[in-house]
C-alpha cells in the first residue's frame, strides 16, 4: 500500500472544500459590490466598481483554477 494514497486524497479533498468556500466568497462579494454601486453614493460606486472587477476575476480563476493548474502540468511535463 502506497502511504501517500491517503495523503493525495487528503490534499484533494481539502482543494475542494477551500475552492468551494473561495467560489462561495467571491460570489457574495460580487453582489454586495453590484449593490453599493448601484443603490450607494457616487464616492462609494467608484470603489466598488474596482472591487466589483477584482471579485469577478477571482471568480473566474476559482472556478477555473483545476483547468489552469492541469494546464501548468502538462505544459511543464
Amino acid at each position: 500500500m502506497n502511504p501517500f494514497t491517503k495523503l493525495t486524497a487528503f490534499a484533494n479533498n481539502i482543494f475542494t472544500d477551500v475552492l468551494g468556500l473561495v467560489i462561495a466568497v467571491f460570489s457574495i462579494g460580487i453582489l454586495v459590490c453590484a449593490v453599493v454601486v448601484w443603490k450607494g453614493d457616487e464616492q462609494a460606486a467608484e470603489k466598488f466598481k474596482k472591487g466589483l472587477i477584482i471579485s469577478v476575476i477571482g471568480l473566474a480563476v476559482a472556478i477555473l483554477a483545476k483547468v489552469i493548474i492541469s494546464y501548468v502540468r502538462s505544459g511543464l511535463a
